[in-house]
């Protein structure tokens, strides 16, 4: 018969994902935890950046925060302006009913004394309440300074954003990245792409193989 028939053919497999990994903060490179050839999990650390720096701004902007939290729940500043305020009351309050059970018992100057102390001791309540509003957008504030500081660190750990296997690796332990650059090539294993290339050969083609 002169069909053709089925003969040799060659499979070419290659992976559907190529990613490449990069430093996303500059530094130096003081750990590399795999090598070329690595089977690695998605979020796996493959190398670290120098992040000693990154460290000591975290810790800072912890002990930032505690404080700021301290200064938010210490509310004795508002506490003891209101009992000064009370006090300020009760003073002119005794003064305006001595003066309408007979007049001039106190004097008018004495009045606008009790007067302004006790405006004064009104405006610290304000002024205490608006110190611990402060202290609470500042609470707010510290955490997002530790949460850039903490992000500063991880940002240093290299991770593999992909299940894989590791077939470059193009810096080494001690070397200097810049973010952006180029650290490791992972493909993934998950997902292969079989490309055949099939020969159509005729009976006589085979007999001369």
């Amino acid at each position: 018969s002169d069909d053709p028939e089925l003969g040799p053919f060659d499979v070419l497999i290659s992976a559907e994902v190529d990613v490449e990994v990069p430093a996303q903060e500059m530094g130096m490179l003081v750990e590399m935890s795999v090598r070329e050839g690595a089977m690695v999990e998605a979020g796996q650390t493959l190398a670290q950046i120098d992040d000693s720096t990154a460290r000591v701004s975290a810790d800072r902007a912890r002990v930032d925060l505690k404080l700021a939290e301290y200064k938010f729940h210490n509310d004795l500043q508002v506490q003891l302006a209101q009992k000064a305020l009370g006090v300020a009351e009760a003073e002119l309050r005794r003064a305006q009913n001595a003066n309408e059970q007979k007049a001039n018992t106190v004097t008018q100057t004495e009045v606008e004394r009790l007067q302004f102390l006790r405006d004064k001791a009104e405006l610290d309540v304000d002024q205490a309440t608006r110190n611990l509003r402060e202290a609470e957008l500042t609470v707010e504030q510290m955490r997002s300074v530790l949460a850039l500081a903490e992000l500063a660190v991880q940002r240093r750990e290299i991770v593999a954003p992909i299940s894989g296997q590791v077939v470059e690796v193009r810096r080494q332990r001690g070397e200097w990245v810049q973010p952006g650059e180029t650290v490791f090539t992972i493909i993934s294993t998950d997902r292969v792409r079989a490309d055949a290339l099939v020969m159509w050969l005729r009976p006589s083609d085979i007999a001369a193989l």
